[in-house]
């Protein structure tokens, strides 16, 4: 294992703000090589203990590819408390998500790329594809005073992150279950997590980690494809593992996490073949990005939930209750859709107009 430190700013001393990253040198150079990371949102604190457990288990077991892991990866959202709870999801001077202000390559640039390329074998052309990326993301790095300083932090992550053939992400929820975010074309692979569910989502390019990794890639696929390129490209396996509620760590919980991230490594010929893992076969739950819905707060009041997330329930059922103080009302909050609760407030006291949970829908 190599252990080095990632510059990722500075702060108002104008002392670095640095990230810990450590490395596992894979001993087959022919195996994928694996870039992961945990807690771009500060209070989304499990996945750090995943690593932890990963760092541990890799020093036993060293993989057959290169294994980057970095824990902590906002070291700026992690120290934004107030009061008792971590509020590190935005920026708190602009009011950014720390987790969409990652680099996305402007589409002809890409065009550019493939047409200079077309002819090149799918080996070499992915290797200049990644090189590519590489120095576009560079030279934006490059740009002192144009970049805020989320962009410079995410940028440099994503950096790194251009290296390897397979990303996760690490994340959680409010109070949430555990699923997995996958592109389309990676449908298979996310199935070797062995997570109750996985959430399919499309060539869109929001802001966060995945897109920002899959969507060039995707890109370049149906570029090539246009142009009349034969072969295929073996695309980058980019997933964001949602891993239960934020500002809780659980060690039976994370030591499970980290099993189902050994069974995708294993499955994807990244660790050895002959790694006892232990087996809770799982068979995932597919759900399209368009079949999440969002159960905002019709009214303002204290909210009592009576559904764990990950329950089932049918349309109309009652999942939670609203109690106003105000005009001495209770009013039952009745499920939007057949589905599975996939995360609720971490708090009772809602605002109308705030989200209240989220479903994923099977009545379609």
């Amino acid at each position: 294992m190599k252990q080095t430190t990632l510059t990722i700013g500075q702060d108002v001393r104008g002392k670095d703000i640095d990230v810990q990253i450590y490395k596992f040198i894979g001993s087959d150079i022919t195996a994928p090589k694996t870039y992961m990371q945990a807690s771009m949102h500060g209070a989304e604190i499990q996945g750090n203990l995943v690593i932890y457990n990963l760092i541990r288990f890799f020093k036993k077991h060293p993989p057959l590819g290169d294994i980057i892991l970095i824990p902590h990866c906002n070291p700026i959202g992690a120290n934004h408390k107030v009061g008792e709870y971590t509020q590190g999801r935005f920026d708190p001077i602009c009011g950014e998500n720390w987790n969409r202000q990652y680099f996305n390559p402007k589409y002809k640039d890409l065009e550019t790329f493939a047409e200079k390329n077309r002819s090149l074998a799918p080996s070499e052309l992915t290797k200049k594809f990644r090189e590519y990326l590489i120095k576009l993301i560079s030279t934006e790095l490059e740009k002192p005073y144009q970049l805020s300083r989320g962009e410079r932090m995410a940028y440099h992550l994503q950096r790194v992150a251009y290296g390897a053939d397979q990303v996760l992400d690490i994340h959680t929820d409010s109070y949430a279950m555990r699923y997995v975010y996958t592109p389309t074309y990676a449908l298979t692979s996310a199935k070797a997590f062995e997570l109750p569910h996985v959430l399919q989502i499309d060539n869109e390019f929001g802001g966060p980690l995945d897109e920002a990794i899959f969507h060039p890639w995707w890109n370049l696929s149906d570029i090539l494809k246009k142009l009349g390129y034969k072969d295929t490209i073996n695309l980058v396996d980019v997933f964001t593992l949602e891993l239960g509620s934020q500002e809780l760590i659980k060690t039976q919980q994370a030591h499970e996490d980290t099993q189902c991230i050994l069974k995708y490594l294993k499955a994807k010929k990244s660790i050895q073949t002959n790694t006892i893992i232990e087996r809770n076969i799982c068979e995932s739950k597919v759900h399209h990005i368009d079949n999440m819905i969002c159960f905002n707060a019709p009214i303002g009041g204290l909210y009592e939930f009576s559904l764990q997330p990950g329950e089932f329930i049918k349309a109309g059922d009652v999942f939670a209750t609203c109690f106003q103080t105000h005009s001495q009302k209770i009013t039952p909050m009745q499920a939007p859709c057949d589905g599975y609760l996939v995360s609720q407030q971490c708090s009772s006291a809602i605002p109308q107009g705030v989200r209240v949970a989220k479903f994923f829908k099977t009545n379609f």
